[in-house]
């Protein structure tokens, strides 16, 4: 399993972050490779939404199942996602990808300092190793990109 973690400090107070994280179908507009979130449950964002994500990487679309496990307005949410299918390179499904994101918000004067991780794991059999040396860093740097997209997409929402 891999392990992403980073502290960004987002001059918005942490209610309005909270409540853009809240937004699943918000995720596309500030993570890299994600073309659209859908729910999948009705009711209220909050424990036990599902949504149905897909993304693209390496030229590839993926869907994703995802499940909201924690929500603690405004200082948490965690959501877990597993590929629906396994990982496909074409028509081949080769092992499926697994994650838990949790996004915690704590209040820094005026802003917020969000502890965002990341941990993902990448099961396929044999191949985990070569997966894993050939995903990792493109997860880490989409991991970082989104962060800096969401403070800079929240900050100039505020401004405006």
């Amino acid at each position: 399993m891999a392990r992403l973690q980073r502290e960004i400090a987002i001059d918005v107070p942490p209610a309005v972050v909270f409540d853009f994280l809240a937004q699943p179908e918000r995720l596309p507009e500030w993570t890299p490779g994600v073309i659209s979130v859908r729910r999948t449950s009705a009711g209220p964002v909050g424990v036990g939404t599902t949504t149905e994500t897909l993304v693209e990487a390496f030229g590839v679309r993926q869907t994703l199942l995802g499940r909201c496990t924690t929500f603690v307005a405004p200082r948490r949410i965690v959501v877990e996602n597993e590929t629906a299918g396994g990982i496909k390179i074409g028509s081949v499904s080769i092992g499926k990808i697994s994650s838990t994101s949790a996004s915690e918000l704590v209040p820094a004067g005026d802003g917020t300092r969000l502890i965002a991780s990341l941990e993902y794991t990448l099961a396929a059999g044999f191949l985990s190793g070569l997966a894993e040396s050939i995903a990792g860093p493109q997860m880490r740097s989409d991991f970082e990109q989104s962060l800096q997209n969401l403070k800079r997409l929240l900050e100039q929402q505020t401004a405006s």
